[in-house]
């Protein structure tokens, strides 16, 4: 219809009801559409309505009775009349008056925004189940956000509050600590304030089980306070680094991480861009505290700086470390550390000959000088001076030490030196060398007074035994290797990425055979197959051939290679699969054992049976023929070519000679 004037407001809501169960215990209630005020519900309970603010409260959308509605089904009626239009204003511009809302304002939908300002440059505008979001819109250079606490307090004294910014969790109990405010930061004042003087600190302010204290502040000369004994600031995306207060103290620069190359590091650099000589890279000064003007007291009593050398270039940084002491003056260099390593000392270091640095307690160092030929040298002793020296003293010993992951000094390594006899014209003495192996420390290396080195667990004698298990590794001092092992392979050689030589044998520096390995075969390289054996003439000669009896052979009296012999422990015993032999007198024999290669240093016959091998053949014969025996010691051609048991071996290089010969043949019979 027509209307005189401004329009009406458009958009009008209708009046919304809402009903509720009663239940006897249930005070609190959700409403359908919030209200900001008591007087805007009308609320029935049992059709008797109730009296606002004294009956019943209301906040947003939570109608809270005084006391909990009387159990019934729908017995509680509540009409809202709030908000019945869409908004209290016309949408037009009401110029610059001032609007006051004795109570609280809602903004019922979500992304809501006020804008402030003759052009609404500054918005703020709701984040829908996150927040609030400030914003300047304006695009240009220098537009800022800018929010400003201020005081209404005209006289700011020392550590007076002048704002503070609170983070709390929701209201979850009455007393607990999640109600309490758990972090916060706030500016305080450092006295006074006057037209000249607005000195202010910025505190920040944590809990862990109690209200947000001041851990932390920077002071309005720029300085940083961290204000708790024992903190620390970490430095690093994973927080690597770590400096540490240490309550009256001092600092601990400590790198977290517990893996190789984890140490902290420490850099001072130099903003000089033209390093020359003589120029100062970085100081380290000791000093005492201020006790009064002029006295040496105050003057730096002791530092440390790292000096160019020369001038700096991309392939030159040479620089020393110059290392300051003073007594009544101002701190200055006494010894230095050149780029080279060399150790300068402004004083005087005197050794005398056969000067002695004695070490209460044992242990000796002693720094000695004989001579200033060409063989001249500093010589370094750990000498043991004891009236009376026994056998199994320890003469030195020299410790790596660390701490575990308890904080507890540990041996990790020792190296000794251990007297093993003092008698007077045969001293012998040994080094010994321990590690550390799940928590025990124990020898594991020994050089023994004969240069024998010896690797082993706990037997470190120079002999192998059958009566323990211990694995040990025996390096002689004329070359002889020795190895012991118990219930597992003794040595491994492995090989790897490609096929070929294992093991290279040589004799007089002349490679003479290998054993190799190509895919999953293993080859013998320059083989022959021997077993050792008696019961013939130690002068028969080599290629003799040889069958067994029905006989065992037995272990000789001693063993050895002859340069070294020693007694067997199974001297006289049996051998088990080892036959005696006897030259062989049967023609064709079928017993053949193989020929005569060569004897050991006690006469024990060495018979090669397979590989290849020197036979001595009666009559001619050419490669490819098979032999047999001749029943006189010698080897003959065989009557076919068809390998046999009484087979010895095949001719690899013929020869026309129709007496006795030595020919190359590869043999069987093994």
């Amino acid at each position: 219809m027509p209307f005189i004037g401004t329009s009406p407001v458009a958009g009008f809501k209708t009046t919304t009801k809402q009903s509720f169960s009663g239940d006897n215990s249930t005070t609190a209630f959700t409403l359908n559409r919030a209200s900001s005020s008591n007087t805007d519900l009308e609320v029935f309970v049992d059709n008797i309505q109730q009296e606002p603010t004294t009956a019943y409260s209301v906040s947003g959308t939570t109608l809270t009775f005084t006391e909990a509605p009387p159990t019934g089904t729908n017995n509680v009626y509540v009409v809202n009349r709030g908000g019945d239009q869409n908004g209290l204003l016309p949408p037009q511009d009401l110029g610059t008056t001032d609007y006051i809302f004795g109570d609280d304002i809602s903004f019922n939908s979500d992304s809501a925004k006020l804008n402030f300002g003759a052009d609404s440059e500054i918005t703020i505008t709701h984040v829908a189940d996150t927040g609030l979001n400030l914003k300047h819109t304006a695009t240009g250079d220098d537009k800022p956000i800018v929010l400003t606490l201020q005081t209404g307090e005209t006289d700011i004294a020392a550590d007076d509050v002048i704002g503070k910014i609170n983070f709390q969790a929701p209201d979850e109990g009455t007393g607990t600590d999640a109600i309490l405010v758990a972090a916060g930061i706030q500016a305080i004042s450092e006295g006074d304030f006057s037209s000249s003087v607005n000195a202010t600190s910025l505190q920040f302010m944590t809990g862990a089980s109690e209200t947000a204290t001041a851990k932390a502040s920077i002071t309005s000369g720029g300085d940083i306070k961290v204000l708790t004994d024992g903190a620390s600031i970490f430095f690093g995306a994973d927080s690597e680094i770590e400096l540490r207060h240490v309550a009256d103290d001092g600092l601990i620069l400590k790198h977290v991480g517990t893996g190789d190359g984890k140490e902290p590091s420490l850099t001072f650099q130099a903003g000089d861009n033209d390093i020359a000589a003589d120029d100062v890279l970085g100081s380290i000064f000791f000093q005492a505290p201020d006790e009064g003007t002029g006295t040496d007291a105050i003057l730096v009593a002791a530092g440390i700086e790292a000096v160019s050398e020369g001038d700096f270039s991309s392939s030159s940084n040479a620089t020393k470390l110059s290392f300051k002491t003073a007594s009544s003056a101002a701190a200055a260099e006494t010894m230095s550390l050149s780029s080279g390593g060399n150790l300068a000392v402004t004083g005087s270091i005197t050794a005398n000959s056969a000067s002695t640095i004695n070490v209460t307690g044992g242990s000796a160092l002693t720094l000695k000088s004989t001579d200033a030929g060409a063989t001249a040298g500093p010589v370094l002793f750990l000498q043991r001076d004891s009236a009376s020296p026994a056998d199994n003293d320890i003469c030195g010993r020299v410790f790596f030490r660390a701490d575990n992951d308890a904080g507890e000094e540990t041996d990790f390594i020792r190296v000794e030196s251990v007297l093993d006899d003092v008698s007077d014209g045969s001293e012998n003495g040994s080094l010994r060398f321990f590690s550390m192996l799940d928590g025990t420390i124990a020898e594991r290396m020994r050089i023994n007074s004969n240069g024998h080195l010896i690797i082993g667990s706990a037997d470190f004698s120079n002999n192998l035994s059958n009566t323990n298990s211990h694995e040990k590794i025996i390096l002689e001092n004329d070359g002889d290797l020795k190895v012991q092992g118990a219930a597992k392979a003794i040595a491994t050689f492995n090989r790897n990425q490609t096929d070929g030589t294992v093991i290279l044998i040589q004799q007089e520096n002349t490679s003479e055979g290998s054993i190799a390995v190509s895919g999953t075969t293993v080859s013998f390289d320059g083989f022959a197959g021997r077993h050792e054996s008696s019961g013939i003439p130690t002068d028969t000669e080599k290629g003799t051939v040889v069958s067994t009896i029905d006989e065992l052979d037995v272990y000789p009296a001693k063993q050895g290679d002859g340069k070294k012999e020693e007694a067997c422990p199974k001297a006289g015993q049996t051998r088990a699969d080892h036959a005696k032999v006897k030259i062989s007198d049967t023609v064709g024999d079928k017993r053949v054992y193989g020929v005569v290669d060569t004897y050991t240093a006690q006469d024990k016959l060495m018979v090669a049976s397979v590989g290849i091998a020197s036979v001595k053949v009666t009559g001619a014969c050419e490669g490819g023929d098979l032999l047999e025996s001749n029943g006189d010691g010698t080897a003959k051609v065989q009557s076919d070519d068809i390998i046999r048991s009484k087979t010895i071996g095949k001719v690899t290089i013929g020869n026309s000679n129709v007496g006795v010969k030595l020919v190359s043949c590869v043999l069987y019979c093994g």
